[in-house]
């Protein structure tokens, strides 16, 4: 591989703060924090596509979305089922979306998701997180 790996931003930050380690090294001495501006890069990378890839991966952006949201309003950093939690308790206009995301990722369920709801879920999404990013 050559170049950059938006990604990894978003992992370490995630290890950091979710991460357990389970043999050797403490993971804190081992991964290094990321500035919030690089892991803030990272996500909204990794979203900013979002209504126009949703329905061909309902689960993962939605999942991903609520991660993002709740980063951005609260400075939460939140694996992507911990992202689906939140979202259901901070989205009621979608949370039947997201607790269908849930389903989708916690089992080998099958959800028919809405198109056109899940686009407008990540609209508005990616809405509110680029005025709460947008300089005033």
């Amino acid at each position: 591989m050559q170049g950059t790996d938006k990604d990894l931003a978003a992992h370490f930050t995630v290890i950091n703060h979710c991460g357990i380690t389970l043999r050797g090294e403490d993971k804190n001495t081992v991964f290094s924090p990321v500035p919030a501006e690089h892991y803030i890069d990272s996500i909204i990378y990794d979203v900013e596509n979002a209504v126009e890839e949703i329905a061909d991966n309902p689960v993962y952006i939605t999942l991903n979305l609520c991660r993002v949201l709740a980063y951005i309003r609260e400075r939460k950093v939140l694996s992507k089922a911990d992202g689906g939690i939140w979202g259901v308790k901070n989205l009621p206009l979608y949370s039947d979306i997201i607790k269908d995301a849930m389903d989708c990722y916690n089992s080998s369920a099958f959800v028919d998701f809405d198109n056109i709801r899940l686009a407008e879920m990540a609209e508005n999404i990616l809405k509110e997180i680029s005025e709460k990013l947008s300089p005033i």
